[in-house]
């Protein structure tokens, strides 16, 4: 199961942010069959998914007024903004974080209700089988200018995020350099000590590591090893007369 199937999977087992008890039998009345007038059992008696949708409206209405806006907005967009702008006193515009399809929904609802409404991206940028990407906000109001300021807010939080991105990348790239940096260093010095072990004076003759990040990025745009290699010729030269 890769990652993102292990999210939805999960996700089933909660509602409201609540997870679900392993034991629903406790809170569920029993099923009784349908009767007739005269108290006998009707020939056709509804399906258990009916009846369970039925039981499952009723939880949902009686748990909906204690909830949050945010969870509202989680859990059913679309009444949450019919409730939300119903009335006439000023509300704050609501943020919601949801998918394609729903999205398209809520403007048709909002053009019916003459509301105003824009989609950004999301501050937080995530990983996905596609590649990184941004989720696509809807931000709902009463009027252009508070939908305007909420979405200024939310652009200033994506752009502080990116420039904190930005910021960790080049500390690591920084980073990077003075290590290798420190690793040239040491084997040059260890080069230079051996040579003077084994013949009592300077060599330069063998691979020295170069270290400049500059010229190290100018062919593939990333660090990769730079070296030279110096020899000696010993070899006597022969002139031709």
């Amino acid at each position: 199961m890769t990652p993102e199937e292990s999210v939805i999977e999960r996700d089933k087992l909660y509602r409201y942010g609540e997870e679900f008890d392993s034991n629903p039998d406790a809170y569920l009345p029993l099923l009784q069959p349908a009767l007739t007038k005269s108290g006998k059992r009707r020939v056709h008696q509804p399906s258990i998914g009916e009846e369970m949708k039925e039981l499952t409206k009723s939880r949902d209405d009686h748990v909906w007024p204690s909830l949050s806006a945010e969870l509202k907005a989680l859990a059913n967009p679309e009444r949450a903004v019919r409730e939300a702008f119903s009335g006439t006193d000023h509300v704050k515009p609501h943020v919601l974080k949801v998918g394609d399809d729903e999205r398209a929904r809520l403007r048709e609802l909002c053009g019916t209700l003459g509301l105003e409404h824009e989609s950004t991206d999301a501050p937080e940028r995530h990983r996905t089988l596609s590649g990184i990407k941004s989720d696509r906000w809807l931000v709902v109001g009463s009027n252009a200018r508070d939908v305007f300021e909420v979405i200024s807010e939310i652009s200033r939080q994506r752009y502080r995020k990116q420039a904190e991105l930005k910021e960790g990348q080049e500390e690591r790239r920084q980073a990077a350099i003075n290590q290798r940096e420190a690793e040239s260093r040491i084997r040059q010095v260890a080069l230079v000590a051996t040579a003077n072990e084994k013949q009592g004076g300077w060599d330069l003759t063998g691979r020295w590591d170069i270290t400049c990040p500059e010229m190290q990025e100018y062919k593939l745009g990333k660090l990769t090893g730079f070296y030279m290699n110096i020899s000696r010729d010993i070899a006597p030269y022969q002139y031709e007369l």
